[in-house]
């Protein structure tokens, strides 16, 4: 089984990681490609050690601000997507009552729209991939598939620096048995977009419905990546594209 939709972007995310390891140290390669990746303005990684949120990284100063705001008053798009395994998205933070503290200093900062995604492996939490936007703006498909896809590459990169194991940045990762791990990952957040599910929820939903008609989660989460099939909130059942 091949992945191309995925191993096309794989392939441009991590030569794009190689190209900034030139110069940067990795974890910031990380969040500069992050933000290149998904077409936002700022990007930061909150990682989870002993229930606490921490920076691990950010491509600029208006990142690294707005992760210190959400570790000062525990809230923010970051805190919202750990805890609950939703992707957290906020198009206009003028139009938004929910961040009593984090909203107003956001704003401060010049940041109007902010989004993260859950960084996780299996079903353990490590994080958050924060990013944000100077005007308001709302997330394509696209970006949305993107995000997933670079929370799955920086859950690996964590292990990887926590395990002291060799970083998956190389281009022959694409396209091995690793590959299935991005996809799976991949659909799993676009799943939980589309049917308002947390992300465990969400990988039970594809294997449930992969046993159902009789294929691998591999393939099921193929078709979900390249849009042949998608969860229908409404009905609570899968439809074709």
């Amino acid at each position: 089984m091949t992945y191309n939709v995925a191993s096309d972007r794989l392939l441009e995310i991590f030569e794009l990681i190689t190209t900034y390891e030139r110069e940067h140290p990795r974890d910031a390669s990380l969040c500069m490609v992050s933000a290149d990746v998904v077409g936002m303005d700022g990007a930061g990684i909150l990682l989870l050690t002993d229930e606490v949120l921490t920076p691990w990284c950010a491509n600029n100063g208006t990142a690294r601000d707005l992760m210190d705001i959400e570790v000062v008053f525990h809230e923010g798009p970051g805190n919202d997507a750990t805890r609950s395994g939703y992707l957290s998205a906020h198009n206009d933070l003028v139009e938004n009552s929910e961040w009593t503290f984090y909203a107003p200093e956001a704003i401060k900062l010049g940041v109007r729209a902010v989004c993260a995604f859950p960084v996780y492996v299996g079903f353990h939490k490590l994080g958050a991939l924060i990013l944000n936007a100077e005007q308001p703006r709302p997330l394509s498909d696209a970006q949305l598939s993107d995000g997933y896809l670079m929370a799955s590459v920086i859950g690996r990169d964590v292990l990887a620096t926590v395990f002291d194991a060799p970083h998956d940045s190389s281009t022959g990762e694409v396209g091995g048995p690793s590959n299935f791990d991005f996809v799976l990952h991949q659909a799993t957040g676009m799943v939980s977009v589309q049917a308002g599910l947390p992300v465990h929820d969400a990988v039970v939903t594809i294997r449930s419905h992969a046993f159902a008609i009789g294929v691998s989660p591999g393939a099921l989460a193929s078709r979900i990546v390249n849009r042949e099939i998608c969860y229908d909130k409404e009905s609570s059942d899968w439809k074709s594209e």
